[in-house]
């Protein structure tokens, strides 16, 4: 697969829980397995007055692209967010052209929302603003986040959308058919594998060991569409090499 496969830094969950290791102390190692971009999540980010900054400057040292996840919403109770603004701030200063969050408590687009969402991004030119497919059937389903984006589109609003592939499966949705969907709108893929177990929870499993045919669904997407590992790869002692190994089966897939 000649797609360019990046990853989530949820790839060091147990490490990273610990509050200890900062996100940029995987940089070097990262570089050297040739990923070629790394997205960085807002929730382990604990001194938001030097990290930022910091993490920008060890990633260009390596030439490493920087993406920024937020785990939070455009929009709150109908109204769009109002830290929507600080969250860009936060992706211009890591130097990231790429902010990700999920659609939120959406209503629907009337004057004000427009003019207010255009001219808050009218600030940052450079940057994307992808909205995730989340665990809900409003945010996360694949007919009515299409909706929402050619609307948005309608009115000249430029957002995007980041495919998780494994959100689909808490929904009830197939992410195949939620590829095919959405395909036209997707700038950013999150590569998750999910499993469902006997008693019907879900849990993330590797890239080939659950119930999603991942190469079958990355191959709906055009190679030009970038694709990030977002799940554990193991216990803190284990997830580099596993890591390794993933993506080497990700990119022979």
């Amino acid at each position: 697969m000649s797609r360019l496969i990046g990853v989530n830094t949820l790839v060091f969950k147990d490490e990273l829980d610990e509050g200890i290791k900062k996100q940029w102390e995987y940089f070097n190692e990262l570089d050297s397995m040739k990923v070629p971009f790394v997205e960085i999540r807002r929730e382990y980010i604990r001194d938001f007055s030097s990290e930022l900054t910091h993490t920008a400057e060890k990633a260009e040292k390596l030439n490493l692209i920087l993406f920024y996840s937020v785990p939070s919403s455009l929009f709150v109770s109908g109204e769009i967010n109002k830290n929507l603004e600080m969250y860009l701030e936060e992706a211009h200063i890591l130097k990231s052209k790429h902010l990700k969050l999920i659609l939120g408590d959406f209503t629907d687009f009337n004057e004000l929302i427009v003019a207010e969402l255009k001219n808050i991004l009218n600030k940052y030119p450079e940057m994307k603003l992808s909205i995730e497919n989340d665990q809900s059937k409003k945010g996360g389903s694949a007919e009515s986040l299409s909706i929402f984006i050619m609307n948005a589109h309608k009115y000249e609003i430029p957002l995007s959308v980041t495919f998780d592939t494994g959100n689909f499966i808490y929904i009830g949705e197939v992410p195949e058919q939620a590829a095919m969907i959405l395909a036209d709108f997707v700038d950013f893929i999150h590569i998750k594998n999910v499993e469902i177990q006997k008693d019907g929870s879900i849990q993330l499993t590797l890239f080939d060991k659950g119930d999603i045919n991942m190469s079958t669904v990355l191959h709906a997407f055009p190679n030009n569409i970038i694709a990030a590992i977002e799940y554990p790869c193991g216990e803190k002692n284990e997830a580099m090499k596993e890591l390794g190994r993933q993506l080497k089966r990700i990119r022979e897939s």
